[in-house]
């Protein structure tokens, strides 16, 4: 058990934490967030390795466990999209009867240039909007800093051009955001940005045009691949948020998916 010890909701789930040490033969790890990655990377003699976080401390873990190994989520993020969507448990008991009793299944993953991706990659509004937003967490925390952050991206926004190839198509995109995602999200309420699961292999691309790329087209561009596609930009470093962190790709990204590549304890 690797636990995030920089996460946000570290204390108000200790008790949970301490409840599924004592259902669960395990060793326990607690670790600052940047001592994830090595920390996992020690671990390939142990069968099974759960990470206690949110979906960064999942997306960090997911980089660095082998591939003959099984990953288990102790969900202790926010909102925890990826323990949603792809059916793991949610609670100490349940985790640790599905560990007991062995209950694993493969789901799937994104790559773009070498680095996998749980949930989803954007490009344009949001990364930026993801640092406005984290420049004011440290005074008004994370919920409260999203109006605000919000509000100063609007302001400052200006839409971005990209091409995206395929083996068949290439065709120029002007935007404002631009999203990849792993397997797809519902756009229908009430299950409005979920997915229905993540074994698929499927990936989402949608994309909210800018006024110069209306055309005859619609506002927004939505569809699903299960090939290899590469987004080409005139800029050098194209700046993403990838599950949620922002971090800069250099130029071409190449996004493929990675059908059954994770395995993950599954609910009973």
């Amino acid at each position: 058990l690797v636990v995030n010890a920089s996460c946000k909701n570290y204390a108000a789930n200790k008790d949970g934490l301490k409840k599924f040490e004592q259902l669960v033969d395990c060793s326990v790890f607690e670790v600052k967030g940047k001592k994830i990655q090595p920390t996992i990377k020690k671990l390939n003699e142990y069968d099974i390795v759960v990470i206690s976080g949110g979906d960064g401390s999942i997306h960090t873990a997911v980089q660095n466990i082998g591939d003959g190994q099984v990953l288990g989520v102790f969900p202790s993020g926010t909102l925890n999209h990826f323990v949603k969507d792809a059916k793991l448990p949610q609670s100490p008991e349940e985790l640790a009867d599905s560990i007991n009793n062995f209950k694993v299944k493969k789901v799937d993953l994104v790559e773009v240039n070498d680095e996998k991706i749980i949930n989803n990659l954007s490009i344009g509004f949001y990364p930026e909007f993801v640092e406005k937003r984290e420049a004011l967490e440290s005074k008004l925390g994370k919920m409260l800093a999203y109006l605000p952050a919000f509000i100063k991206q609007l302001i400052n926004h200006n839409h971005q051009k990209i091409q995206l190839e395929n083996a068949n198509e290439k065709k120029e995109l002007n935007f404002h955001c631009f999203m990849i995602s792993n397997n797809c999200y519902n756009i229908d309420f009430p299950s409005l940005f979920q997915r229905d699961n993540l074994e698929e292999g499927k990936v989402g691309i949608y994309c909210l045009k800018s006024s110069k790329d209306y055309n005859d087209n619609s506002l927004w561009q939505i569809e699903s691949i299960e090939h290899e596609i590469v987004i080409k930009s005139k800029k050098k470093f194209l700046k993403v948020a990838m599950d949620g962190e922002v971090k800069e790709f250099k130029a071409p990204l190449r996004i493929k998916p990675l059908p059954q590549k994770l395995k993950v304890i599954s609910s009973l």
